[in-house]
């Protein structure tokens, strides 16, 4: 993407050149002073140098807005160009179970572009400008060259010693403070649970461990920054001085001119310049640098995916064939080399204890879970080949947990895509959940939090039911769906799922407790990633009554 910036590079490239030339009209106007105007007494030749000097003064200012311009518009079209790719890559890790922060991934994102926009951007395309001014000091006077050429080595040493000393430091400091940004986020999120089980000093103490951490991180890494800054200063300041000494003494050796030694003067600070910004700045290319590598692993880990496009909507066969699912940090497999298949029109329980591989096989069935060997199969395609845009609508998902997101009790059924609102109605009158929502202070169009604030869980539950039923969806998946249902919500979930097998949807319910055997045509026993038995309900309502 960075790559795709070729053109407007060169053209920052090009309006650089403008401005470093034109950078020497200050010290060819002084030359012109003291060698032509105070010889010649010509107030003519001062006012037209000076009018000279004014126009090239506004040339270089126009091509300094251009390039900042430049810039600022290759930050903004490669945010616009990463964002979304930024934006799926961290939703699939999270799919992993990845511990990535989210916020990360963006903050990377957000640091690249500021650095795109930043002086020391600028000072990258002024540096190759340096050996020029140095070689015009050079041609007043080798000596001033030399001097010069010395000044800017410094400054390059400082520059290969920031970059050694400041490179683990800034990468500490930075991690640091989004591992405490991420703890402190995820201990707060459940504030009542603190509240109540008097954990808070508990979590503060736990909380300023990695806080006294981040701050030490980024105090060694500012004092270090500090450091480097005072130095350059120090080398800059005291590299002027030795440059007018030098002139100076070819002056009074009858070598140089007395303008040309304000001039070199002029010339050495403005080719060490870039290279003493870069110096200021180093901490700033770190840490562009590190969210850089952070932010090109994330996307090589998670490419682009090359959906293709099926027959629309699908009818609801699945076939399991030799599923294995993996998972990050565990060597032996979750699923064990499952094959089975499920019939349109089916309505599958799946059952089986705690850490069975209920819910990895629930996810493998919606195509979401992110290392699997083998397959599922969707109406003989696998399921993972789907344009996750064009199958979405025809799978309704009612995970364990409710996410419910910021926004409108419509949008959040809707799915935040375009309302309709007789297929909203519709779907939580399924649910049960419809004469709730018109007591809402504003009924449908009532702004909920990600929590679900004012909502009980059981509301919460048919909510999400509601979510999963919208839109006539061909495959549904239900994972412990009365987990927070009263007596009322159960039968509401009941008649749900007896009206989706009338409709032949294709039906698949995680449960542990065997309540829901009345509503199912077949049941699916999941022991230690296998197929423990896999037949009709009747069957196993039997087996489970003896």
């Amino acid at each position: 993407m960075l790559l795709s910036f070729r053109k407007e590079v060169m053209m920052v490239g090009l309006l650089s050149l403008v401005v470093n030339i034109l950078m020497l009209t200050p010290t060819i106007y002084m030359l012109q002073v003291y060698d032509r105007v105070m010889l010649s007494q010509s107030e003519y030749t001062l006012i037209t140098i000076s009018i000279i000097l004014v126009f090239l003064f506004a040339v270089m200012a126009v091509s300094e807005w251009l390039r900042t311009r430049l810039l600022v518009r290759i930050g903004i079209k490669f945010d616009k160009l990463l964002s979304r790719r930024v934006f799926q890559a961290t939703y699939r890790e999270k799919l992993s179970a990845s511990p990535l922060n989210a916020m990360e991934a963006i903050s990377d994102m957000n640091g690249i572009r500021t650095f795109i926009t930043g002086n020391g951007i600028f000072a990258l395309f002024d540096l190759p400008w340096s050996p020029f001014y140095i070689y015009v000091c050079y041609r007043l006077h080798p000596w001033l060259g030399w001097t010069a050429l010395i000044s800017a080595g410094i400054f390059f040493l400082m520059t290969a010693y920031s970059q050694k000393v400041m490179k683990n430091k800034v990468q500490e400091a930075m991690t640091e403070r989004l591992n405490e940004n991420t703890l402190i986020v995820a201990k707060l999120k459940n504030p009542e649970l603190v509240e109540s089980l008097g954990m808070a000093s508990k979590l503060y103490q736990y909380w300023m461990k990695r806080h006294a951490k981040s701050v030490n991180a980024q105090d060694e890494s500012s004092v270090l920054s500090s450091n480097l800054t005072a130095a350059s200063k120090f080398i800059r300041l005291t590299q002027a001085s030795l440059v007018l000494a030098v002139g100076a003494w070819l002056v009074t050796k009858g070598e140089l001119r007395p303008s040309a030694m304000i001039a070199a003067n002029l010339l050495v600070a403005r080719g060490v310049q870039p290279i003493d910004t870069i110096v200021s700045t180093w901490e700033q290319f770190l840490m562009a640098k590190v969210s850089y590598e952070r932010l090109s692993a994330l996307l090589q880990k998670n490419p682009v995916w090359n959906f293709q496009s099926f027959p629309m909507p699908p009818k609801g066969k699945l076939e399991c064939r030799d599923l294995y699912a993996y998972a990050e940090g565990r060597e032996e497999p979750i699923l064990k080399g499952l094959n089975v298949d499920f019939q349109v029109g089916e309505t599958v329980a799946i059952m089986g204890s705690s850490g069975s591989g209920k819910s990895t096989l629930s996810r493998c069935l919606l195509g979401v879970w992110p290392e699997v060997g083998g397959g599922v199969f969707l109406d003989g395609h696998d399921i993972r080949d789907y344009d996750r845009e064009e199958i979405g609508p025809y799978i309704g998902y009612l995970p364990q947990n409710i996410e419910l997101f910021a926004g409108s009790v419509a949008e959040n059924v809707a799915r935040f895509g375009t309302i309709d609102n007789e297929a909203v109605i519709k779907a939580c009158q399924q649910a049960g959940i419809h004469q709730a929502i018109l007591a809402l202070p504003r009924g449908y169009d009532t702004a909920i939090w990600q929590t679900g604030g004012f909502l009980s869980g059981g509301q919460r539950q048919r909510l999400g039911l509601a979510r999963a039923l919208y839109g006539d969806p061909v495959l549904v998946l239900l994972d412990e769906p009365n987990a927070n249902l009263d007596h009322e919500g159960e039968q509401f979930l009941f008649k749900a799922i007896l009206d989706l097998k009338a409709q032949g949807k294709t039906v698949f319910i995680v449960a542990h407790t065997t309540n829901v055997l009345s509503s199912v045509d077949k049941v699916l026993r999941v022991r230690d990633g296998t197929i423990e038995s896999f037949g009709p309900a009747k069957t196993s309502k039997n087996l489970v009554q003896a």
